[in-house]
């Protein structure tokens, strides 16, 4: 299984159409990615904010949409939708640099409902 979060940056991108084709080729060997509300806003360059819906038919069978301070998305191929809120910070919020690819980190990484939940389980052979 392969994860992928292209993290699209406009300040460093000299040319939008080779990043596209770039992208396309990831997603193809892609089953989980990761995605930020801005990154689609890029992608879909003049034409407004890219369909994540679209991002599917790539090959992706999971998609985590970060939105900055409305939280984030889980979508499934298959249709399913599960909204994911952001908690309330207690402290001014300066800059959400880093802060999907956190959520991302925690999501991707937390063990499936099947897997063992003893530490003993997890303990080599």
């Amino acid at each position: 299984m392969a994860s992928a979060g292209p993290n699209v940056r406009p300040g460093l991108i000299r040319r939008l159409d080779l990043l596209i084709t770039n992208l396309k080729s990831l997603l193809e060997v892609t089953d989980i990615l990761k995605v930020s509300d801005e990154d689609l806003g890029v992608l879909g360059g003049s034409q407004g904010t890219y369909p994540v819906e679209r991002l599917f038919g790539s090959g992706a069978q999971v998609i985590f949409l970060t939105k900055g301070a409305q939280g984030g998305e889980i979508l499934t191929a298959a249709g399913s939708r599960f909204e994911a809120p952001a908690g309330v910070a207690s402290a001014e919020i300066v800059d959400t640099l880093g802060a999907g690819d956190a959520a991302w980190r925690g999501l991707s990484s937390a063990p499936s409902p099947r897997a063992p939940r003893t530490p003993a389980a997890w303990a080599p052979p």
